[in-house]
C-alpha cells in the first residue's frame, strides 16, 4: 500500500507492505484443471485464494477426481481435505450446469416472481457460493485443529449450497400456518425492480422487516397503500 508522508514542508510517497490475511496458507489440489461443470467453482476459489494471500499448488493425487477436491494447509495445522460434489450424495456424479442447479434448487422460481416466469440469475451464483462455503470449511477445520479437535475433512455440495441460499423461502413455503404461495405466475406486478428514480438512478428495494420501512413512509406523509406499490 502506498501512502504519503509529510516531512516538514515536503511530502514523500512511501510503500508499506501489508500481508494478506491468510499469507502462508496453501490450497493444494486440481483447481486448475477441473471437470467442466466445476470450472466456475474452481475459478471463484482461485480468485478468493489470491485475494486472501493463499498460495496455490497442483496435486496430481487430486487430478481426475469425479468431484472437486483440494487440501487447505496452514503452517500450524495438518491438511484439511475439502471436497465439493455436485449433489449431496457424493456418489451421484450426474453432470450439472449453473442453470440446471438453479432450477433444481428453486432459485429460478423465486427470481422469476418479479417477471412472472421462471428466470435464471445472470451470474454463477451457486458456483460462487459453493466455493465460498468450501473455503470456509477448510478454514473452520484448521481452527478446530488449533482448538484440539481432530477435524481432517469437510464436504459441501452445490445442491446444498443452493438450498442454503433458498432457506428463508423454503421456510415460508412450508410453514404450517399460512404458507407462502408465490409462484411466478401467481404475481402480477407490472412495476418490478430494478426501478429508476426521477433523477435517473437505478435502484432496488428490499426489506425483511417491514415495520421500520412503513414508519419511514408514514413520517413523510406517504400512505401504506401507496408505499406498497
Amino acid at each position: 500500500m502506498a501512502v504519503t508522508q509529510r516531512e516538514g514542508t515536503r511530502y514523500k510517497k512511501i510503500t508499506i507492505n501489508m500481508n494478506s490475511p491468510l499469507t502462508g496458507c496453501t490450497l493444494s489440489g486440481s483447481l486448475s484443471h477441473p471437470a467442466h461443470d466445476f470450472s466456475a467453482v474452481s475459478s471463484s476459489l482461485l480468485y478468493q485464494a489470491k485475494a486472501l494471500g493463499i498460495a496455490q499448488e497442483n496435486d496430481s493425487e487430486l487430478l481426475g477426481s469425479e468431484n472437486l477436491a483440494f487440501d487447505f494447509i496452514t503452517p500450524k495445522t495438518s491438511a484439511v481435505r475439502c471436497q465439493i460434489s455436485r449433489w449431496q450424495d457424493v456418489a451421484n456424479t450426474t453432470a450439472v450446469t449453473e442453470n440446471t442447479m438453479q432450477a433444481a434448487c428453486g432459485l429460478m422460481s423465486v427470481h422469476g416472481r418479479a417477471s412472472g416466469k421462471v428466470q435464471a440469475l445472470g451470474v454463477d451464483y451457486i458456483s460462487t457460493l459453493s466455493a465460498v462455503l468450501a473455503l470456509q470449511g477448510g478454514i473452520a477445520g484448521s481452527i478446530a485443529q488449533l482448538r484440539g479437535l481432530g477435524v481432517s475433512n469437510s464436504h459441501v455440495s452445490m445442491s446444498a449450497a443452493g438450498l442454503l441460499a433458498m432457506g428463508q423461502y423454503i421456510a415460508g413455503a412450508t410453514a404450517e400456518e399460512m404458507p407462502e404461495r408465490l409462484l411466478p405466475d401467481d404475481i402480477k406486478h407490472p412495476r418490478c425492480p430494478p426501478f429508476v428514480s426521477k433523477d435517473g438512478v437505478i435502484f432496488e428495494l428490499e426489506t425483511l422487516s417491514p415495520e421500520p420501512w412503513q414508519k419511514f413512509w408514514a413520517e413523510i406523509g406517504v400512505t401504506s397503500l401507496l408505499a406498497g406499490k
